[in-house]
């Protein structure tokens, strides 16, 4: 955070005419390791905490008002784009633009939260009604992944989940939510090289913990320790409760959310934005921490890359 930040933009809302607002769409991105995660919770460090905190500085949100957030994401999750939403007076909207906007909320975020696109919208506009979300996941950094598995068998693994389905057995328990989702698009991440490094998924909505038990899944299929036929039932027929665990966060990313109010903003290829380094080979198991360590590096490199490429579209749309 740098030192000092302009105040110029700073107005108290009761300032304002509160009748005329106009409703800011904004897309914020953070590292997933120093948060618990995107939902305001108390006495920790939260996305939606730094957000609120820094909109009350600037006099932009009142003590009882909240953002909406379009995805919740866990402690450990890393995020390329969320969505953040606010109102903020129509006035004040006119006299700063998105530029000045974004300008003053990042003087004052921490280096591991940035927010890197801004747009208004009409304000019956709601972020939770994405038309896609997409979550990556480094399958690679998991313990004894094959580094020679070809991503064409993954693809075959990958395809059971696309379509509806009643994941049931992919989810944590929430009352009350129905465990029916439509995955549109499952499908490997390889690297320039065409090496697998994780895969893609691509819904509407997920259920908690959903994509991250997928990839436990794939993991085993990977290491020869799931059959096949023994997901296909667990999809076929959910009232058979079986667990096929659950991957850790560590290496799970948000990396889109499509929503119809906003332009497309994932127009570079995952391979024109970051390199991966190969997991070693063999068994050894402080071997393959040492080199999580620099998996972990090159996820927030991917991060950094991404936030940059965002800025730059938003800046090319201001001028």
């Amino acid at each position: 955070m740098p030192e000092s930040a302009d105040d110029s933009v700073e107005m108290p809302l009761d300032s304002e005419d509160e009748d005329a607002t106009q409703r800011i769409v904004m897309c914020i991105g953070y590292l997933g390791d120093v948060f618990h995660g995107s939902q305001l919770q108390p006495n920790v460090r939260t996305a939606q905490g730094d957000v609120e905190a820094i909109l009350r500085k600037l006099k932009w949100l009142g003590a009882d008002d909240h953002i909406w957030l379009s995805s919740r994401t866990d402690a450990g999750v890393h995020v390329r784009m969320n969505l953040a939403s606010f109102d903020l007076p129509q006035s004040r909207w006119d006299s700063i633009g998105a530029g000045s906007l974004l300008r003053a909320i990042n003087d004052r975020l921490e280096d591991d939260i940035i927010a890197w696109s801004a747009y208004a919208v009409s304000d019956d506009v709601g972020v939770r009604l994405a038309r896609r979300r997409i979550y990556l996941y480094r399958l690679q950094a998991l313990p004894n992944w094959p580094v020679d598995l070809s991503p064409e068998r993954l693809a075959r693994w990958c395809r059971v989940f696309e379509g509806g389905h009643d994941f049931t057995n992919f989810r944590r328990v929430e009352e009350g939510r129905t465990t029916v989702r439509t995955v549109h698009r499952c499908a490997p991440w390889v690297d320039v090289n065409g090496r697998v490094v994780g895969f893609r998924i691509e819904a509407e909505s997920f259920l908690w913990n959903q994509v991250r038990r997928v990839a436990s899944v794939l993991h085993g299929l990977a290491t020869e320790n799931l059959d096949l036929s023994d997901v296909i039932r667990a999809l076929h027929r959910p009232s058979e409760i079986v667990d096929f665990g659950r991957s850790p966060s560590d290496w799970l990313m948000l990396w889109t959310i499509q929503h119809p109010a906003l332009p497309d903003l994932d127009t570079m290829p995952l391979e024109a934005i970051s390199e991966w380094s190969n997991p070693p080979g063999g068994t050894n198991q402080r071997l393959h921490e040492r080199w999580q360590e620099i998996a972990r590096k090159e996820m927030k490199l991917m991060l950094q890359r991404g936030w940059i490429q965002g800025m730059e579209l938003q800046s090319d749309e201001i001028e």
